[in-house]
């Protein structure tokens, strides 16, 4: 049998082009295990599909689960029959094969007579991605080719959290075929699975990926240039496509060269030229002085929130005052307790003096959400003008030879150790997740311990940029 594609490699295609590849032509001995929170986050998924289909009174095929074409000649025989709902039917045509949550039927012509059926995928995210569409318009193909009419097609998403009304509720989000966008997709897929290996291009996306150990040791030992941090794909594809796709290659460049590549500005040109030389050299560049001063009393403010749930638990700020460090926080023990959290939050950060300092953009959005949804945007703004993003002072100052400037890759090259059982804000929220589960206070414990460490990386950081700032500053 010829080897079949699966409607769900359009989703990863828009992912990462190589994990289509590995999925067929990988070792599976090399696959690591997904992180916690990933694995939460699937566990999410099928938890909010099986509150919908519960609402909805149906139930699946039964089939042996490698037995696919039993599943679709059961399919058939419930398409021929007209049933309404068809739940995690199979359908295959040619060598794709797919299987949509649902099949509903609608009125209209087809080959089963005076209806048709359309596909719908329940996804819970709030949002569709491409990826999410590209899979739904690979169900439509199979269901044109079975019945003989196109259908429309549809995500059911999670509501916005907050506008929930009902277990099982869902936003109904159509999806129409777009012929060109998705037989360029389905060809990229068709030649991923035949063969056509893509180099490695190293992003953030990668953290999440069971192949992550395969493909980053071959970009560092080619020295590729997607080492270098946020760099788009479409920069790294015309590099490549120039001859210059290795760090070394890019460092040498003449600034006028890297100008002529589409999507590079005059900022952009400047950094990737210095980000190559720092990972090539291994060695830091400073750009200029970094825009601090020594601050007493000065305060290092984090957050820990759970992102898919809209909710912020905990606000952890270090506060360095007459050269002696003390931690405090306020925290949501229940996800009701969030307004109370944000009150007590500003109540304490109202009673302290002095610049509140941050590493990211995060902690500034998670003081605005806040305070568009529990109120006091007053004093969120005078809280705002009093904050300092270390992030940005860093990457204004230096250029590091990392190929990352998140807390977690600056904070270790500083020399500074996150020491407590949670390392990560997605082991943090399995933490928190795990304490509303079975209310262990040891969760809590764990994730305040990692909350102060996260502030006392970011105190670490402004130490640093201290050291290079000038003294007259």
């Amino acid at each position: 049998m010829a080897m079949r594609i699966k409607a769900t490699d359009l989703y990863v295609l828009t992912e990462c082009n190589r994990q289509v590849y590995l999925d067929y032509h990988g070792d599976p001995a090399d696959r690591v295990p997904l992180a916690p929170y990933y694995t939460w986050l699937i566990a999410r998924g099928l938890d909010f599909e099986q509150q919908v289909i519960a609402s909805l009174g149906v139930s699946p095929l039964d089939f042996p689960t490698d037995d696919l074409d039993a599943g679709f000649q059961q399919t058939l025989a419930l398409m021929r029959q007209g049933i309404a709902l068809i739940y995690q039917g199979v359908l295959i045509h040619g060598n794709l094969v797919g299987q949509p949550d649902l099949l509903q039927r609608v009125p209209g012509a087809s080959r089963f007579g005076p209806y048709f059926y359309r596909p719908i995928d329940v996804k819970s995210a709030s949002r569709a991605e491409r990826g999410h569409r590209l899979q739904v318009m690979a169900y439509i193909a199979l269901l044109e080719a079975i019945q003989g009419a196109r259908p429309d097609g549809a995500l059911w998403l999670r509501p916005p959290v907050g506008e929930e009304s009902a277990e099982g509720d869902h936003v109904e989000e159509i999806v129409k075929f777009d012929e060109r966008l998705y037989q360029e997709a389905l060809e990229q897929v068709l030649a991923l699975a035949a063969g056509r290996e893509p180099l490695p291009f190293v992003s953030s996306v990668c953290n999440q990926c069971a192949w992550q150990e395969v493909c980053r040791p071959i970009a560092e030992r080619q020295q590729d240039v997607s080492l270098i941090p946020g760099l788009r794909r479409a920069t790294w594809d015309e590099l490549h496509a120039r001859g210059l796709g290795t760090l070394r290659a890019v460092a040498g460049l003449p600034r006028e060269v890297l100008l002529n590549v589409r999507g590079i500005g005059e900022k952009t040109a400047d950094f990737i030229r210095l980000q190559a030389q720092a990972l090539v050299n291994g060695q830091v560049i400073q750009i200029a002085p970094p825009p601090l001063r020594p601050a007493d009393p000065a305060i290092f403010f984090d957050v820990e929130s759970l992102p898919g749930e809209g909710l912020f638990y905990l606000m952890g700020t270090l506060i360095r005052q007459a050269g002696r460090d003390s931690f405090a926080c306020d925290l949501a023990r229940q996800p009701e307790d969030e307004g109370a959290m944000w009150q007590s939050f500003l109540t304490r950060m109202d009673a302290l003096a002095g610049p509140v300092y941050h590493y990211g953009v995060y902690e500034r959005t998670a003081v605005r959400r806040l305070a568009d949804k529990h109120s006091d945007g007053g004093r969120a703004g005078a809280l705002l003008d009093r904050m300092i993003d270390l992030e940005r002072a860093l990457r204004d100052s230096v250029v590091l030879p990392l190929s990352g400037y998140s807390l977690k890759e600056v904070g270790p090259w500083l020399g500074f150790e996150w020491t407590g059982q949670t390392g990560s804000a997605d082991e943090a929220m399995i933490e928190y997740l795990g304490w509303l589960d079975d209310g262990d206070p040891a969760h809590l414990s764990h994730i305040l311990r990692y909350n102060e460490d996260d502030c006392r990386a970011t105190a670490a950081v402004y130490d640093w940029l201290l050291s290079l700032a000038p003294n007259d500053l």
